[in-house]
């Protein structure tokens, strides 16, 4: 009886290649509960070729596409397989897509190919989650990150609360499929909706500051996500004369553009520690006529970076002669609760460290001395921590999901990627059954809470 639970698709010799690399190392994989469909090694002789990949495409919970520059060139072929692949999965609700995108892949000119063949919220599966980007080596060496992404599929179901439901699990195999991606599940959307909301109000007197009586301010925005964070904080600003947004995730920047990009908006693919960082970054401020930055905004990137010091390093070299930098990052060490009589918000907050996913979180003490050693001037701490204090209830409200949901969707994160720790099985149910409880001492009038949010700013040159 077949019951794979991953499909490999792919065209080409060089998708094939990498295609059977991945299947021999998940045939290796600790967890046998995996079980990946690789049509040229799993269809027996004598079996129709095209009719079992449809039978398999269509009862698996992911494929993994190989999407090459031709991958969708004879997708209008009547018994093309790849086309009938996907097909098959489309059909299939709870399967989720993971493209492996090759560096020569052009996804609009693609997506104008495909348009009539499939509709707009097919497309939109096939190509959501851009996870992985292939790099013309032949050892694919983000392997480690597609191995994590395959736990998900042995999860010990049973094992966690009932509230995260069967429904609430599919839909975190998918999300966490690009868990260093863009959108998520609604729980998830609400939770950083309302963290935005409150870091709003958090950092827009400092932005006000740094542009008040400036004029044609260019603006460099690192780590931009979806572009939501640098939009709503200067986009409508009469200073601004453009913003270019660089991210490292494919599917943030496609929403971005889609949602905000214009003649003075634009945002692009990168990573800021990459080689060719300097060269890129060169090219796009050719192509959108700039000829230096005035402001550099890096907000919640930091704990995310190998090195921050040589991303400030280099960012100097674009920078104008009256130029300004706002940083703004987390760390943990300013996090106090007040009354905590049992200690159950002091064990809530260490949890914080148990999610891996979510990069070091003590960053913020490191800005000051960083910037200090790359000649950065007149360095201001402009916020230290976010309080309850003078807080409306809504105000609250957000402050306690920002953290504390928080907290919550990274132990499931968690368990999804380690679903044999019983320790941390154990930090969860105990986290699931205080939680309500915290939430109540939480909007307390008389309860104290701060977070460690660092705002610094500082003259570049």
């Amino acid at each position: 009886m077949d019951n794979y639970n991953i499909f490999l698709c792919y065209r080409g010799e060089q998708a094939g290649l990498l295609a059977r690399s991945i299947y021999q190392e998940i045939k290796s994989y600790k967890n046998t509960k995996l079980k990946v469909f690789y049509a040229p090694e799993c269809i027996s002789k004598g079996v129709d070729f095209v009719s079992k990949c449809e039978e398999i495409a269509s009862k698996v919970s992911l494929m993994i596409t190989f999407i090459t520059k031709d991958f969708f060139d004879r997708i209008h072929d009547k018994d093309d397989v790849v086309a009938l692949e996907l097909k098959s999965a489309l059909n299939n609700p709870s399967c989720a897509f993971l493209p492996i995108i090759f560096k020569d892949f052009n996804f609009n000119e693609a997506k104008e190919k495909i348009r009539d063949i499939f509709t707009d919220e097919e497309i939109s599966r096939i190509t959501h989650i851009n996870a992985i980007n292939y790099t013309d080596v032949y050892t694919f060496n983000s392997f480690p990150l597609l191995g994590a992404i395959l736990e998900h599929f042995s999860i010990r179901k049973d094992d966690i609360d009932e509230d995260v439901s069967q429904k609430r699990l599919d839909d975190k195999n998918k999300e966490k499929l690009s868990s260093w991606a863009g959108e998520s599940n609604k729980k998830e959307k609400k939770r950083l909706y309302r963290q935005q909301r409150l870091l709003l109000k958090y950092d827009l007197p400092v932005f006000e500051k740094l542009l008040t009586g400036k004029k044609n301010i260019n603006v460099l925005d690192l780590g931009s996500g979806n572009g939501s964070a640098i939009m709503e904080r200067i986009g409508s600003r009469e200073e601004i004369n453009k913003i270019i947004g660089l991210e490292i995730v494919n599917e943030n920047v496609i929403k971005a553009n889609e949602t905000y990009g214009s003649d003075k908006v634009r945002f692009y693919q990168m990573d800021v520690e990459s080689e060719d960082f300097e060269d890129r970054l060169e090219e796009i401020m050719d192509e959108n006529d700039i000829e230096s930055f005035d402001l550099v905004s890096v907000l919640a990137l930091l704990s995310y970076l190998k090195n921050p010091s040589r991303v400030f390093k280099l960012v100097k070299k674009f920078a104008s002669s009256d130029s300004h930098i706002i940083v703004r990052n987390i760390d943990d060490g300013y996090n106090v609760a007040y009354p905590d009589e049992m200690g159950e918000f002091k064990r809530a907050l260490t949890m914080l460290q148990l999610c891996t996913s979510n990069g070091y979180r003590f960053d913020g003490r490191k800005i000051f001395t960083t910037l200090q050693s790359r000649g950065y001037k007149d360095i201001s701490l402009d916020n230290l921590v976010l309080t309850t204090v003078n807080m409306s209830v809504e105000e609250k409200e957000d402050f306690f999901l920002t953290v504390f949901a928080f907290i919550k969707k990274g132990l499931e994160d968690e368990l999804l990627l380690s679903p044999d720790s019983p320790d941390l099985l154990d930090q969860y149910k105990w986290y699931n059954n205080v939680y309500d409880k915290l939430e109540q001492e939480f909007m307390n009038p008389a309860f104290f809470f701060s977070f460690g949010f660092m705002i610094f700013t500082a003259k570049i040159k």
